[in-house]
């Protein structure tokens, strides 16, 4: 089945990360549909950012596990190594918004 998600993320606005479906887009019809929307949601999510991680790391920009170390650390509560180099409050990870 095709999956399309929308994932918007504006640091200037609240809340922060907005993510949907295309319009026209099959919805679930009952809170078992909903679990599997939620889980393949997630699935193609991480494949995402496992591309965003390995052109990273290709580019030599940021190592695969300093990348999965940064990940780990965010979803557990702590921050980003991006909030970490820049103090400033503006682009600092908001984890209650989400």
């Amino acid at each position: 089945m095709k999956n399309i998600i929308i994932v918007d993320i504006d640091t200037e606005r609240t809340p922060v990360t907005q993510i949907g479906k295309m319009e026209g887009s099959e919805l679930p019809k009952n809170p078992e549909d909903a679990k599997d929307f939620v889980i393949k949601d997630m699935a193609c999510l991480t494949e995402g950012l496992c591309t965003l991680i390995n052109a990273a790391d290709q580019s030599g920009i940021k190592t695969i596990k300093e990348s999965i170390e940064d990940v780990i650390r965010h979803l557990e509560g702590g921050t980003s190594s991006v909030s970490e180099e820049d103090n400033s409050e503006d682009d600092t990870i908001d984890n209650d918004s989400k």
